[in-house]
């Protein structure tokens, strides 16, 4: 019997919401124009969400939300160790971009196991530089996004 294995790339960022707790209102959305759904905030060196503050472009990945769409599938290969021992289930993946288009601050949220939460902090840790975000102030911000990517097996 073969195994059909299978990395499916949800098409939308998510809040950063814990399961449990009420939703982050600190989140807003970006219209893309397509069907990718973005959810971002703007944060502190600390991660801590900063409130007041107008962001005049939001930062973009080089080719569009499709290029980066294509960019994680191509990326992204399910360890062999979690096909042979049926490990399936969803990573959700935090990174910010800085005010020069940056990927940093690269962490694991919501992990299913090492070998899954290793690939997909891998392929985040890899993005390109991203077009820079323009902001009016002098407070030093980055823009944080949280990557869910569910790994599913069919027989």
């Amino acid at each position: 019997m073969k195994i059909l294995v299978k990395i499916v790339f949800l098409t939308f960022f998510i809040p950063n919401q814990s399961y449990g707790q009420a939703a982050d209102t600190s989140l807003q959305t970006i219209a893309t124009g397509n069907w990718l759904k973005l959810s971002y905030r703007p944060v502190n060196e600390e991660g801590k969400p900063v409130s007041f503050l107008f962001i005049e472009e939001m930062p973009s990945y080089p080719g569009g939300w499709d290029s980066l769409s294509k960019f994680i599938m191509r990326n992204l290969d399910y360890p062999k160790s979690a096909v042979r021992d049926s490990i399936q289930g969803k990573v959700l993946t935090r990174f910010a971009v800085d005010c020069e288009g940056k990927v940093s601050k690269v962490e694991t949220l919501k992990g299913v196991r090492y070998d899954l939460d290793s690939v997909c902090l891998h392929v985040v840790s890899i993005l390109p530089r991203w077009i820079p975000f323009k902001q009016s102030g002098k407070e030093k911000i980055w823009i944080q996004f949280i990557l869910p990517v569910k790994f599913l097996m069919t027989r």
